[in-house]
């Protein structure tokens, strides 16, 4: 677009928008491709083509309208339209192959379009402006490396602009080359160490490296500088709860949330905070209050039948855990909880049918096959039972009481020497392995008593 001042800038557009329908009103051709320029900013493809068409009756020829034109091609992603006129203008300016090359980039001709954009990069006096306009293009493409290629070079000649760095920042980090885009920030902040932005995109990437600790510094930086930056406290809360660090996750997760009070998914993080410090009936007002704001976000309703699992409403538990169960129906999770739900309830029957359904869905659960031996056991099915409890035992070996459990069982089917064999594990485990065995089976002393004497 044309240099022009803000004042009379403004009165052009006045002027223009008061003439519609007046037959004697002129604009040069400055003036239209300010117009369109104006209106394609503003979004409004029709406006433009408006302000094209009353500058082409007054200037058919005009080769720089005719770019114009290939401009609002480009707005409405008709790229082969845009091309074609690119390719007929004698005018091969800056802007002109940038056009080029971003048709051509669109239409899948990558190798041409950056052929072009090297022809471009050589205009060096365009300053760093142009280099993140080339960026800033592939990288909406998800040409990230190729970005990379043009922003390094932005950066050699221009080594302290910040949206050079930070699109190079972008860049890194979406070809998964978080140290690489650390740099780069690091270098920002150098620059300036007081933006709260930069500080924000530091704690992301260690946040996502599982860091927390490191994150912690950054976001605390973030809402130093910026109290109100509520991304950082969310991010800050999420720190603190994977640190296990809960009363400190709840008071961040607090401010972000008298701030943003419709957020459903994090008020259930919140909830979580009290969950996991045995506040129960509090984290279930809180994940009730998440399910209302948002009824399709199934951890809420996981959420809330654990809680009342915790306070020992298995019936309540269920309604909630049958709701998740509508929204994620193959989800392992859910389907144990249910079966928790029904064994809390006694209701062996249902409780095996859903814990059945769980190792169909991940048959590398151990603690759900030993549910289910637990079942066997407790209905006296010893052979039923062995056969989880085995498999339970390949798969998490270490589980409380498994050992012991299957002694009982093998010795129920007189199996003498698997009872012996687990009878030691059990025995290694805890001193008091034998008196529960003989609680449950007194006949079982002379037993007992020979296998230790050999």
């Amino acid at each position: 677009m044309s240099k022009m001042d803000f004042d009379d800038y403004k009165a052009l557009i006045n002027r223009y928008e008061r003439s519609e329908g007046q037959t004697d009103r002129y604009f040069d051709v400055e003036e239209i491709e300010v117009l369109v320029d104006y209106y394609l900013r503003l979004g409004d493809t029709s406006k433009s083509v408006e302000a094209l068409k009353v500058g082409l009756k007054m200037h058919p020829t005009n080769n720089v309208l005719q770019l114009q034109k290939a401009k609002i091609f480009l707005a409405k992603r008709q790229f082969a339209k845009a091309l074609k006129i690119i390719e007929e203008s004698y005018i091969l300016d800056v802007d002109t192959l940038f056009m080029k090359g971003e048709a051509l980039l669109n239409l899948g001709r990558t190798r041409e379009a950056l052929v072009v954009f090297e022809d471009l990069a050589q205009h060096i006096d365009e300053g760093a402006e142009l280099f993140v306009d080339i960026a800033s293009l592939l990288n909406s493409l998800q040409h990230y490396k190729a970005a990379s290629h043009f922003l390094k070079k932005g950066v050699e000649l221009y080594p302290d602009n910040s949206d050079l760095l930070r699109e190079l920042a972008f860049a890194y980090e979406q070809q998964d080359l978080p140290w690489q885009a650390l740099n780069i920030y690091n270098h920002l902040l150098d620059l300036n160490p007081y933006d709260a932005t930069v500080w924000f995109y530091v704690g992301l990437i260690y946040f996502n490296e599982e860091n927390y600790n490191k994150a912690l510094e950054a976001f605390d930086f973030a809402v130093t500088i910026n109290n109100a930056d509520y991304l950082s406290w969310l991010q800050k809360a999420h720190c603190h709860f994977y640190n296990n660090e809960y009363n400190e996750a709840k008071r961040a997760y607090r401010i972000y949330l008298d701030n943003n009070p419709l957020d459903g998914k994090v008020w259930s993080f919140y909830a979580e905070c009290f969950e996991s410090t045995d506040d129960s009936e509090t984290a279930l007002s809180y994940f009730l209050k998440s399910s209302e704001l948002d009824s399709s976000y199934v951890d809420a309703w996981i959420g809330a039948g654990v809680c009342s699992l915790n306070l020992q409403q298995p019936a309540q538990a269920l309604i909630y855990l049958n709701k998740a169960l509508k929204l994620n129906s193959d989800s392992a999770e859910i389907w144990t909880y249910i079966g928790d739900s029904y064994r809390d309830m006694d209701d062996y029957e249902k409780a095996l049918s859903a814990y059945l359904v769980v190792i169909k869905i991940d048959p590398q659960d151990g603690e759900v096959w030993k549910e289910i031996g637990d079942i066997y056991l407790q209905t006296f099915l010893f052979e039923e039972a062995v056969y989880y409890y085995e498999e339970a035992f390949r798969l998490e070996p270490l589980q409380e009481n498994l050992p012991l459990f299957l002694a009982m069982c093998y010795y129920k089917l007189g199996n003498i020497n698997s009872m012996a064999h687990y009878m030691a594990l059990a025995e290694q485990r805890t001193d008091m392995a034998r008196q529960v065995f003989l609680d449950v089976f007194p006949e079982a002393a002379s037993v007992l008593k020979q296998l230790s004497n050999n």
